[in-house]
Parts: structure tokens; sequence; C-alpha cells
């Protein structure tokens, strides 16, 4: 949900072309209010979000992007990102169940990648 809460930054990296990557972990939730939900154990409401395509999204804002479904794909994702010299959005899609923190678990080996 922060990229989502977000989006009009998109068009401002494009516009000035600043060499930015945005990595965002796409688990169609407002991840935020989930942790401060489950903090006050309260039930999740109204933290679903419909299933984007943020590297969609990006393109349309003139932002180069690429989707990563499979983890295999993501260390050549962020290695195009890294070498664009371009604003780039890294849509990584991950379970709708798993917490930002777990899917950052991986980041040090793909940085050696």
């Amino acid at each position: 949900g922060g990229l989502a809460s977000s989006l009009g930054e998109l068009v401002t990296l494009a516009a000035h072309n600043l060499p930015v990557m945005v990595v965002c972990f796409n688990n169609a939730r407002m991840g935020m209010l989930d942790s401060e939900e489950e903090r006050l154990h309260m039930a999740p409401f109204f933290t679903e979000l419909p299933p984007t395509n943020f590297a969609r999204v990006a393109e349309a804002c003139g932002v180069e992007a690429v989707r990563v479904e499979e983890p295999g794909n993501l260390a050549s994702a962020l290695h195009r990102a890294l070498t664009s010299r371009r604003p780039f959005v890294v849509d990584v899609a991950i379970d709708p169940l798993e917490r930002e923190s777990t899917a950052l678990e991986a980041a040090p080996a793909v940085a050696r990648a």
C-alpha cells in the first residue's frame, strides 16, 4: 500500500529523470495498517487492496519497470534497475500474508549476486 499512496512521485521521477530505484514488495495489502492492527490485537480491517501491477503503473508514468513474480528472477531485475541509471520500479509480488521483513531476508544474497 505504500507505493499506492505515493504514485504521484513516479511522475516526478520521470519528469526529472532521477536515477532512483523503487522496490515495491507487493502483497496487495496495506502492510503498515496490518502491522498496527496486529499490534493492537485487532482483526484486519479494510487492509486488502485489489491486485495491482505497479510495473505497468510505473510505465504509464514514464518510468522503466519490471514485475518479479518468481524469486529466481529478482537478482536480474535488480541488476537491470541498478544499471539503467534512470528511474526504475521493481514490483516484487509476494504472498499476501508475507510481511515485508520476511521478503527482505534474501536481500544480502541478492546484493552479492
